[in-house]
């Protein structure tokens, strides 16, 4: 009779056990995706100041050509405008909210092309090692990405040893049980590609490796890092289906382990061809609508100095006025997808009922903000430049016309940030 109550109460406590570690895991993901949703609000304002901060720098930078001293100030504008807008890129990698170009690849030959620069990197009293299997699978992921995530990674092993040490980069094959991925929230259990990073620094306490992947979240000095290194990696994974796990003992070292799913081989798509551009028409007509001054502005002033005739509203209602009194053929409207008031999205629909064949450009600081817009509109990923936002009105322009459809769905991207 004891044994069986001992038995029991083994199990209560166990049961016990493991539902508060649910319930940290829990409270642990609602927090990461509550930061992940304001990081992504942070990012998408600052993509909107930094498409005007981009945009006037170079248009300044041209007229400036035959003054080589002020030139060069406004070069250096613009090189803190790029700067500032890979970080927006790596808050958006955190939050899942970035456009990535994923594609079939060996995980092996990227570490490979990567060695010459990481030994680099890391100096000459850190000792590299890289241990890849020969056998494995290949992922699909955005290429520029996981160089970045191996980057970050092998830097943070650096910095965590300032008199020397060694870091190790292997790959294997791994199958991921249910008990793992039920504590990593979105990712089904299976075969993966792992990459793992170790060094033999530092490491870290538990109170901080809890923290690791929040956006800002250091243990550098001041000015020694800006805090997304490790939450750009995390969203990388959860982005491509994957997971992120992070071992640390102080005095030891640490480990990070990134998982990838496995690619299938017939998933690698065909490139789709591109027409040639072509000059666009003279006497078009573009209607240009979004909720920050300095942007429209900018937008207006590239494009009529091309000789286009625009329209310009600061929001979807005006927008809608504007568009019902002009009495000509709008052939073109370019808005954000998401304004104070009525978004892009509704405003599209609503002026494609008059006018079906009208091009639409959707633009968002959200670089995957296409989902659930027309499938033949297309999609301009804020900070952009001049030339590329030119480029993109050209391109929309010598496409056929578009037919207007109740079905929507995603639309592709047709430029980034040059």
């Amino acid at each position: 009779m004891h044994a069986v109550q001992s038995t029991e109460a083994s199990s209560l406590a166990q049961a016990r056990a493991e539902n508060k570690l649910l319930e940290k895991e829990l409270a642990h993901a609602q927090k990461m995706e509550a930061v992940g949703l304001l990081a992504a609000g942070v990012a998408h304002d600052f993509n909107n100041l930094l498409t005007a901060i981009l945009g006037y720098s170079e248009l300044l930078r041209d007229a400036l050509r035959h003054d080589p001293l002020l030139a060069a100030d406004v070069d250096e504008i613009h090189k803190a405008g790029e700067r500032a807008s890979q970080l927006t890129r790596q808050l958006l990698a955190f939050s899942r909210k970035q456009e990535v170009a994923p594609r079939i690849l060996d995980v092996n030959e990227t570490v490979r092309e990567l060695e010459k620069l990481l030994t680099r990197i890391i100096g000459s009293n850190i000792q590299l090692e890289i241990a890849t299997d020969p056998q494995l699978p290949r992922t699909k992921v955005d290429p520029s990405q996981l160089e970045q995530v191996i980057m970050n990674l092998v830097v943070n092993a650096r910095d965590a040893m300032p008199h020397g040490g060694m870091v190790r980069i292997s790959t294997s094959p791994v199958t991921l049980d249910a008990e793992f991925t039920r504590h990593q929230d979105g990712t089904a259990p299976g075969p993966f590609v792992a990459l793992t990073v170790e060094d033999s620094g530092c490491g870290m306490t538990p109170d901080l490796l809890a923290r690791v992947f929040e956006p800002f979240f250091t243990t550098k000095p001041e000015g020694k890092g800006t805090g997304l290194g490790l939450s750009m990696v995390y969203g990388l994974a959860r982005q491509a289906g994957g997971c992120v796990a992070i071992r640390s003992h102080v005095g030891l070292g640490t480990t990070v382990t990134v998982y990838l799913p496995l690619a299938s081989e017939d998933a690698e798509s065909a490139s789709v061809p591109t027409s040639e551009e072509t000059a666009a028409a003279a006497g078009r007509t573009v209607l240009l609508v979004d909720d920050e001054p300095g942007l429209l502005q900018l937008m207006d002033r590239i494009l009529t100095r091309r000789g286009y005739t625009t329209i310009t509203a600061a929001s979807a209602a005006e927008a809608l006025e504007k568009a019902e009194d002009f009495c000509g053929a709008i052939d073109l409207l370019i808005t954000d997808v998401a304004m104070t008031g009525t978004g892009g999205v509704d405003l599209a629909q609503r002026l494609l009922l008059r006018r079906p064949t009208m091009q639409v450009i959707f633009m968002s600081g959200y670089a995957n903000a296409g989902g659930g817009v027309g499938a033949r509109h297309q999609f301009l990923a804020k900070p952009f430049a001049p030339h590329a936002f030119v480029q993109a009105v050209r391109q929309c322009l010598s496409a056929p016309p578009a037919k207007f459809s109740a079905a929507w769905g995603k639309f592709p991207t047709l430029a980034a940030t040059a």
